[in-house]
């Protein structure tokens, strides 16, 4: 079923629901005052689908790397091993200009824009030494949040997005889900990531349309199932990725499954055991109770968005009308399309009540996973 012809009121369409600038917060701020649905002006909310802070009100420590964002921490258990102090040499050359050119002249080739939103501008390239593909992103300094870090007794400011991609995905390329991030420069005026790209990829927005505008639960399943693995890696290391969507999800080609990497962590943040209160990410993958308590969750939110996800995968549109009170709505499902097991395996990651949604270990164990 493509977008298109779908039955649903409300289809996807490539970027055009991304909360991407101040005027059409405000804008879906009064769409949603005038409904049943209570917000109130004092939650923040994200612009360009980036935080408008650093981390929420808590904040990792990781081994020998501390870090901290306004004046709080929190310290979580995890395997560090060599991140610090790649994060540190990073930072370190990031204070010499003679780097910074040579980032951008000697070391990676710059060849033609893949994308551009509300967190900036990407563009195709290769490292000069191998012909390494990578995405070279450039970030408005006014987009960019800073977490100040200090690495073995020494104080640094460093992006969050840098922080939190090189804790996630290391320093190896294809190691994890996420992709990895290569190098970091500061201009000024803009911050430049190096990021590997993979190839041949698409993103799963671009892989459905090429394939009429929905999946075959089979080929779905295989999708969903790596992006349970990825989201628990992500939490293991104490990371939240809060923009899971379609635009952000790769699929590597180049094998007879499809494999998922992630992208674009500019909208992660620590994970806390605390609810949060700013929001960030795509205003269709919101979950129900930040719209009704002005917060939510790590792991909750992570699960409404997986659920998001394979809804849009499997029948080509949204399962929710953001727009509208979401409370008394319920997706509907095709017995056709998706499987009872599959459709309980849904349900489950769509309850409105976050404290009854299923987590990502029952998810990972989950009968339909195992077909």
């Amino acid at each position: 079923m493509s977008p298109s012809s779908s039955s649903s009121p409300y289809c996807y369409k490539k970027g055009s629901y991304t909360v991407d600038d101040l005027e059409e917060t405000e804008r879906r701020k009064r769409t949603l005052s005038s409904s049943s649905l209570s917000w109130t002006s004092s939650r923040s909310f994200s612009q360009g689908y980036r935080s408008s802070s650093s981390a929420p009100s808590s904040s990792p420590s990781f081994s020998s790397m501390s870090w901290t964002s306004s004046s709080s921490s929190y310290s979580h258990s995890s395997d560090s091993s060599g991140v610090h102090l790649a994060l540190l040499e990073m930072a370190k050359k990031n204070f010499t200009s003679s780097y910074k050119k040579a980032i951008l002249d000697d070391v990676y080739v710059q060849q033609e824009p893949l994308g551009k939103g509300g967190c900036g501008t990407v563009f195709g390239g290769y490292r000069r030494a191998d012909s390494l593909p990578v995405a070279i992103k450039y970030i408005p300094k006014e987009k960019v949040t800073y977490t100040e870090v200090t690495v073995d007794g020494n104080l640094l400011r460093i992006p969050t997005e840098v922080l939190l991609q090189r804790i996630v995905a290391g320093a190896s390329v294809g190691e994890s889900a996420a992709v990895t991030l290569l190098d970091w420069v500061d201009l000024g005026q803009q911050v430049v990531l190096v990021l590997e790209r993979p190839v041949p990829s698409m993103d799963l927005f671009d892989y459905i349309m090429e394939r009429g505008g929905s999946l075959p639960e089979h080929e779905a399943k295989s999708i969903v199932e790596q992006l349970v693995d990825a989201l628990i890696e992500f939490h293991q290391k104490g990371v939240v990725h809060r923009d899971i969507k379609l635009e952000n999800i790769i699929l590597q080609t180049g094998s007879q499954v499809p494999v998922v990497r992630v992208i674009d962590f500019g909208c992660s943040c620590a994970q806390t055991d605390e609810e949060y209160t700013d929001m960030a990410g795509t205003f269709d993958y919101f979950p129900p109770e930040f719209f009704g308590e002005g917060s939510y969750r790590a792991v909750p939110y992570s699960v409404w968005q997986l659920g998001v996800v394979m809804y849009t995968m499997l029948f080509g549109c949204f399962p929710f009308n953001p727009f509208d009170d979401i409370t008394p709505q319920e997706p509907q499902m095709n017995n056709e399309q998706l499987s009872q097991c599959g459709q309980a395996f849904l349900k489950n990651c769509l309850v409105k009540d976050p404290v009854s949604r299923a987590t990502l270990p029952d998810l990972l164990f989950h009968p339909w996973i195992h077909l």
